[in-house]
Protein backbone atom coordinates (compact mmCIF):
# COMPACT_ATOMS: atom_id res chain seq x y z
CA UNK A 1 0.00 0.00 0.00
CA UNK A 2 1.47 3.35 -1.06
CA UNK A 3 1.23 6.61 0.86
CA UNK A 4 1.31 9.42 -1.70
CA UNK A 5 0.82 12.40 0.61
CA UNK A 6 -0.26 13.65 4.00
CA UNK A 7 -1.03 17.31 4.52
CA UNK A 8 -3.22 19.68 6.48
CA UNK A 9 -6.62 20.44 5.01
CA UNK A 10 -6.45 23.76 3.12
CA UNK A 11 -8.66 25.80 0.80
CA UNK A 12 -6.56 24.44 -2.08
CA UNK A 13 -8.29 21.06 -1.57
CA UNK A 14 -11.73 22.55 -2.17
CA UNK A 15 -12.29 21.63 -5.81
CA UNK A 16 -11.07 18.05 -5.50
CA UNK A 17 -12.95 17.27 -2.29
CA UNK A 18 -16.11 19.00 -3.49
CA UNK A 19 -16.04 16.92 -6.68
CA UNK A 20 -15.66 13.68 -4.71
CA UNK A 21 -18.53 14.69 -2.41
CA UNK A 22 -20.81 15.41 -5.39
CA UNK A 23 -20.02 11.98 -6.79
CA UNK A 24 -20.95 10.36 -3.46
CA UNK A 25 -24.36 12.12 -3.22
CA UNK A 26 -24.15 11.98 0.59
CA UNK A 27 -26.96 11.94 3.13
CA UNK A 28 -24.97 13.00 6.21
CA UNK A 29 -23.96 16.54 7.02
CA UNK A 30 -20.20 16.08 7.45
CA UNK A 31 -19.83 15.63 3.69
CA UNK A 32 -19.47 19.31 2.86
CA UNK A 33 -16.16 20.97 2.10
CA UNK A 34 -17.36 24.14 3.84
CA UNK A 35 -18.16 22.19 7.00
CA UNK A 36 -14.84 20.35 6.93
CA UNK A 37 -12.76 23.43 6.27
CA UNK A 38 -14.46 25.62 8.85
CA UNK A 39 -13.98 22.97 11.58
CA UNK A 40 -10.48 21.95 10.46
CA UNK A 41 -8.85 23.12 13.69
CA UNK A 42 -11.36 21.46 16.01
CA UNK A 43 -10.83 18.09 14.29
CA UNK A 44 -7.19 18.54 13.22
CA UNK A 45 -8.05 17.41 9.70
CA UNK A 46 -5.29 16.01 7.50
CA UNK A 47 -5.64 14.88 3.92
CA UNK A 48 -4.34 11.35 3.26
CA UNK A 49 -4.01 9.59 -0.06
CA UNK A 50 -3.87 5.82 -0.15
CA UNK A 51 -3.75 3.82 -3.40
CA UNK A 52 -5.49 6.55 -5.35
CA UNK A 53 -8.14 7.17 -2.68
CA UNK A 54 -8.53 10.32 -0.62
CA UNK A 55 -9.35 10.29 3.10
CA UNK A 56 -9.38 12.80 5.92
CA UNK A 57 -7.84 11.85 9.22
CA UNK A 58 -9.38 13.63 12.18
CA UNK A 59 -10.34 13.49 15.83
CA UNK A 60 -13.93 13.33 17.08
CA UNK A 61 -15.16 15.69 19.79
CA UNK A 62 -14.80 12.83 22.26
CA UNK A 63 -11.17 12.23 21.28
CA UNK A 64 -11.35 9.24 18.91
CA UNK A 65 -8.99 9.11 15.92
CA UNK A 66 -10.80 8.36 12.66
CA UNK A 67 -10.61 8.24 8.89
CA UNK A 68 -13.32 9.80 6.75
CA UNK A 69 -13.55 8.21 3.29
CA UNK A 70 -14.43 10.16 0.14
CA UNK A 71 -15.79 7.17 -1.73
CA UNK A 72 -18.50 4.77 -0.67
CA UNK A 73 -16.95 1.84 1.24
CA UNK A 74 -18.21 -0.62 -1.40
CA UNK A 75 -16.22 1.26 -4.04
CA UNK A 76 -13.05 1.32 -1.93
CA UNK A 77 -13.11 -2.36 -1.05
CA UNK A 78 -13.06 -4.09 2.31
CA UNK A 79 -9.43 -5.23 2.06
CA UNK A 80 -8.04 -1.71 1.69
CA UNK A 81 -10.30 -0.41 4.44
CA UNK A 82 -9.14 -3.18 6.78
CA UNK A 83 -5.50 -2.32 6.03
CA UNK A 84 -6.12 1.32 6.85
CA UNK A 85 -7.80 0.44 10.12
CA UNK A 86 -5.29 -2.09 11.43
CA UNK A 87 -3.53 0.43 13.71
CA UNK A 88 -6.69 1.23 15.63
CA UNK A 89 -8.18 3.90 13.36
CA UNK A 90 -11.90 3.70 12.84
CA UNK A 91 -13.99 4.86 9.90
CA UNK A 92 -16.37 7.73 10.61
CA UNK A 93 -18.93 8.87 9.64
CA UNK A 94 -20.35 5.79 7.90
CA UNK A 95 -23.92 5.86 6.61
CA UNK A 96 -26.07 2.98 7.87
CA UNK A 97 -26.70 1.76 4.32
CA UNK A 98 -22.94 1.23 3.83
CA UNK A 99 -22.51 -1.13 6.79
CA UNK A 100 -23.22 -4.19 4.64
CA UNK A 101 -19.69 -3.87 3.22
CA UNK A 102 -18.20 -4.90 6.56
CA UNK A 103 -18.47 -8.53 7.76
CA UNK A 104 -19.97 -8.53 11.25
CA UNK A 105 -17.50 -11.14 12.46
CA UNK A 106 -14.56 -8.79 11.79
CA UNK A 107 -15.93 -5.32 12.54
CA UNK A 108 -17.55 -3.44 15.37
CA UNK A 109 -20.33 -0.93 14.63
CA UNK A 110 -21.08 1.90 17.05
CA UNK A 111 -23.07 5.10 16.88
CA UNK A 112 -23.50 8.01 19.24
CA UNK A 113 -26.85 9.81 19.34
CA UNK A 114 -24.94 13.07 19.67
CA UNK A 115 -23.66 12.59 16.09
CA UNK A 116 -27.05 11.95 14.47
CA UNK A 117 -28.51 14.51 12.05
CA UNK A 118 -32.01 15.91 12.58
CA UNK A 119 -34.04 15.45 9.38
CA UNK A 120 -37.25 17.31 8.49
CA UNK A 121 -39.42 17.55 5.42
CA UNK A 122 -39.19 20.97 3.86
CA UNK A 123 -43.02 21.25 3.90
CA UNK A 124 -43.12 20.70 7.66
CA UNK A 125 -40.83 23.68 8.30
CA UNK A 126 -42.51 25.79 5.60
CA UNK A 127 -45.99 25.21 7.08
CA UNK A 128 -45.61 24.09 10.73
CA UNK A 129 -48.72 21.94 10.37
CA UNK A 130 -50.75 20.24 13.09
CA UNK A 131 -51.27 20.74 16.79
CA UNK A 132 -47.74 19.72 17.77
CA UNK A 133 -46.30 22.69 15.90
CA UNK A 134 -48.98 25.24 16.73
CA UNK A 135 -46.60 27.07 19.10
CA UNK A 136 -44.18 27.56 16.20
CA UNK A 137 -46.98 28.94 14.04
CA UNK A 138 -47.99 31.31 16.83
CA UNK A 139 -44.41 32.51 17.31
CA UNK A 140 -44.06 33.22 13.59
CA UNK A 141 -47.32 35.17 13.68
CA UNK A 142 -46.15 37.17 16.68
CA UNK A 143 -42.82 38.01 15.06
CA UNK A 144 -44.52 39.18 11.88
CA UNK A 145 -47.08 41.19 13.84
CA UNK A 146 -44.75 42.81 16.37
CA UNK A 147 -42.05 43.91 13.95
CA UNK A 148 -41.69 45.40 10.53
CA UNK A 149 -39.62 42.59 9.07
CA UNK A 150 -37.56 41.90 5.96
CA UNK A 151 -36.00 38.62 4.85
CA UNK A 152 -33.14 39.05 2.40
CA UNK A 153 -30.96 36.63 0.49
CA UNK A 154 -27.47 36.47 1.92
CA UNK A 155 -24.86 38.32 -0.12
CA UNK A 156 -21.41 39.77 0.52
CA UNK A 157 -23.04 43.18 0.85
CA UNK A 158 -24.97 41.88 3.87
CA UNK A 159 -21.97 40.33 5.61
CA UNK A 160 -21.61 43.16 8.13
CA UNK A 161 -25.27 42.84 9.08
CA UNK A 162 -24.73 39.11 9.67
CA UNK A 163 -21.68 39.92 11.81
CA UNK A 164 -23.73 42.40 13.84
CA UNK A 165 -26.37 39.73 14.50
CA UNK A 166 -23.63 37.23 15.39
CA UNK A 167 -22.08 39.62 17.91
CA UNK A 168 -25.44 40.26 19.53
CA UNK A 169 -26.17 36.52 19.58
CA UNK A 170 -22.91 35.97 21.48
CA UNK A 171 -23.71 38.74 23.94
CA UNK A 172 -27.15 37.32 24.66
CA UNK A 173 -25.79 33.77 25.00
CA UNK A 174 -23.73 34.88 28.05
CA UNK A 175 -21.18 32.20 27.12
CA UNK A 176 -17.41 32.71 26.86
CA UNK A 177 -16.53 32.96 23.18
CA UNK A 178 -14.30 29.88 23.41
CA UNK A 179 -17.34 27.79 24.43
CA UNK A 180 -19.24 28.73 21.28
CA UNK A 181 -18.82 28.45 17.52
CA UNK A 182 -18.57 32.25 17.21
CA UNK A 183 -15.14 32.22 15.52
CA UNK A 184 -16.12 29.46 13.10
CA UNK A 185 -19.32 31.28 12.23
CA UNK A 186 -17.46 34.56 11.70
CA UNK A 187 -15.10 32.79 9.29
CA UNK A 188 -18.07 31.30 7.45
CA UNK A 189 -19.43 34.81 6.92
CA UNK A 190 -16.05 36.00 5.64
CA UNK A 191 -15.60 33.03 3.28
CA UNK A 192 -19.24 32.54 2.32
CA UNK A 193 -18.71 33.06 -1.40
CA UNK A 194 -15.52 30.98 -1.61
CA UNK A 195 -17.19 28.13 0.26
CA UNK A 196 -20.37 28.28 -1.87
CA UNK A 197 -22.63 28.88 1.12
CA UNK A 198 -26.02 30.52 0.74
CA UNK A 199 -28.79 31.60 3.05
CA UNK A 200 -30.74 34.52 4.43
CA UNK A 201 -30.26 37.61 6.58
CA UNK A 202 -33.24 38.73 8.67
CA UNK A 203 -34.25 42.23 9.79
CA UNK A 204 -36.85 43.63 12.18
CA UNK A 205 -37.57 47.33 12.51
CA UNK A 206 -34.47 48.04 10.42
CA UNK A 207 -32.11 45.98 12.61
CA UNK A 208 -30.44 42.67 11.70
CA UNK A 209 -32.04 39.96 13.83
CA UNK A 210 -30.31 36.83 12.55
CA UNK A 211 -29.05 34.79 9.63
CA UNK A 212 -28.91 31.26 8.26
CA UNK A 213 -26.11 29.77 6.17
CA UNK A 214 -26.15 26.39 4.48
CA UNK A 215 -25.83 24.62 1.15
CA UNK A 216 -27.02 21.76 -1.00
CA UNK A 217 -26.09 18.42 0.55
CA UNK A 218 -27.51 16.32 -2.26
CA UNK A 219 -30.07 16.70 -5.04
CA UNK A 220 -33.07 17.00 -2.69
CA UNK A 221 -31.51 18.09 0.63
CA UNK A 222 -30.47 21.49 1.95
CA UNK A 223 -28.29 21.40 5.06
CA UNK A 224 -28.25 24.30 7.54
CA UNK A 225 -24.76 24.81 8.95
CA UNK A 226 -25.33 27.98 10.98
CA UNK A 227 -28.46 29.54 12.47
CA UNK A 228 -28.01 32.57 14.71
CA UNK A 229 -30.90 34.64 15.95
CA UNK A 230 -31.20 37.61 18.30
CA UNK A 231 -33.67 36.21 20.80
CA UNK A 232 -34.79 39.59 22.11
CA UNK A 233 -36.97 39.54 18.98
CA UNK A 234 -39.72 37.11 19.91
CA UNK A 235 -40.18 34.27 17.41
CA UNK A 236 -36.98 34.89 15.48
CA UNK A 237 -35.90 31.24 15.14
CA UNK A 238 -39.27 29.79 14.00
CA UNK A 239 -39.52 32.71 11.59
CA UNK A 240 -36.01 32.18 10.16
CA UNK A 241 -36.49 28.46 9.52
CA UNK A 242 -39.99 28.97 8.13
CA UNK A 243 -38.87 31.76 5.82
CA UNK A 244 -35.91 29.78 4.51
CA UNK A 245 -37.99 26.66 3.86
CA UNK A 246 -40.64 28.66 2.04
CA UNK A 247 -38.05 30.36 -0.18
CA UNK A 248 -35.91 27.37 -1.19
CA UNK A 249 -36.15 25.98 -4.74
CA UNK A 250 -38.78 23.25 -5.03
CA UNK A 251 -36.19 20.52 -5.63
CA UNK A 252 -35.22 20.65 -1.94
CA UNK A 253 -37.77 18.46 -0.19
CA UNK A 254 -35.62 17.69 2.87
CA UNK A 255 -33.90 19.90 5.45
CA UNK A 256 -30.95 18.66 7.50
CA UNK A 257 -30.43 20.57 10.77
CA UNK A 258 -27.20 18.67 11.59
CA UNK A 259 -26.44 17.13 14.99
CA UNK A 260 -26.88 18.38 18.55
CA UNK A 261 -23.33 17.50 19.73
CA UNK A 262 -24.77 16.25 23.01
CA UNK A 263 -25.71 19.77 24.08
CA UNK A 264 -29.04 19.87 25.89
CA UNK A 265 -29.96 23.31 24.55
CA UNK A 266 -29.44 22.19 20.93
CA UNK A 267 -31.25 18.89 21.51
CA UNK A 268 -34.26 20.67 22.97
CA UNK A 269 -34.31 23.35 20.26
CA UNK A 270 -34.08 20.90 17.35
CA UNK A 271 -36.49 18.37 18.82
CA UNK A 272 -39.08 21.13 19.27
CA UNK A 273 -39.54 21.16 15.48
CA UNK A 274 -40.55 17.44 15.59
CA UNK A 275 -37.94 15.82 13.36
CA UNK A 276 -39.13 13.24 10.83
CA UNK A 277 -36.08 11.05 11.39
CA UNK A 278 -32.61 10.92 12.88
CA UNK A 279 -29.81 10.01 10.49
CA UNK A 280 -27.32 7.82 12.32
CA UNK A 281 -23.59 7.98 11.61
CA UNK A 282 -21.65 4.89 12.50
CA UNK A 283 -18.10 4.39 13.71
CA UNK A 284 -16.64 1.22 12.23
CA UNK A 285 -13.59 -0.45 13.76
CA UNK A 286 -11.83 -3.80 13.61
CA UNK A 287 -12.66 -6.25 16.37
Amino acid sequence: MTLLSEEKLECSHRDEISRLIREMRPNISEYSFANLYLFRRQHDYRVLRRDGRLFLQGVTYDGAQYLMPFSHPADIGESLLAELMKDGLRLFPVDEKDLTVFPENRYRFEFNDNDSDYIYTRDKIALYPGRHLHKKRNLVKQYRTLYKYEDMRYSCERAEDARAALRQWLELSKEPVENTDFEVCAEAIDLCENLALSGMVYYADGRPTGFLLGEELNANTFVIHFAKGVTMFKGIYPHMYNSLAASLPEKYTVLNFEQDLGKDTLRYAKSAYIQDSMRKKYRVSLK
